[in-house]
Formats: structure tokens, sequence, C-alpha cells
């Protein structure tokens, strides 16, 4: 079914998401393992001239990627505090992915709560 207000709006579909991670290794190490993400294309901080931080395709579908994981190789990451939650910057709350159906989803929360998410 088309959507006759779609001719309104320039976009089209959405691409892809983009997120800074403090370890690059554990965060291909939990998308790969835990959601199945297969990994398209990774980059070192300087590898291009103009990009001054490791990327990382992923991709869950047909697409070169779904997932972009940057990490600036010059920074010093920490953990999130309860300080967090009452001063500082914004930050991603949540993404979503849809599974399959609800064995998937069964055998997903399973992965979860034994890697005491």
């Amino acid at each position: 079914m088309s959507d006759p207000a779609a001719e309104d709006r320039p976009i089209k579909m959405f691409h892809h998401f983009a997120i800074e991670v403090a370890d690059m290794d554990r965060s291909i190490d939990f998308y790969r393992d835990l959601f199945g993400f297969k990994l398209t294309e990774r980059h070192k901080a300087g590898e291009i001239p103009s990009i001054p931080v490791d990327l990382v395709f992923l991709r869950c579908g047909s697409h070169h990627h779904d997932l972009v994981l940057s990490h600036n190789t010059k920074k010093k990451y920490r953990a999130r505090t309860l300080a967090d939650d009452a001063e500082g910057p914004a930050y991603i709350h949540n993404f979503a992915f849809a599974c399959q159906d609800r064995a998937s989803w069964e055998t997903l929360m399973a992965k979860v709560r034994a890697r005491g998410i």
C-alpha cells in the first residue's frame, strides 16, 4: 500500500545508525555474537586521512551497513555514573530490533540474560 503523503517527504527510508563506543573489539563481539550482525568493513583511525576515528560497519540485512561503530582513539572513556542521570549531556535512550517471531525473541532474551544484561 502506498503512502500518498510520501511524495511530500524527502526521506525514503531509515538507512543506518551510528554510535560511539569505548571498546571497539568488545562492541563488535557484542553485536556479532548476540544479534548476529556481520562485519562488513573496518578502518583504523587515520587509515583514511579524513577520518580520525576507528570505524566499523556492521549489517543485519542486505545493505552494506545498518550499524556503524566509531571509537576515538584519543579520547579517555569512562562509565556512566548516577550523577550523569541528574546532569550531563544527552545520550541515546534506545534503539530497537525486530525479531522473526516470538521463539526468536525468547532465544535472544536467553542470550541477553546469560550475559548478565
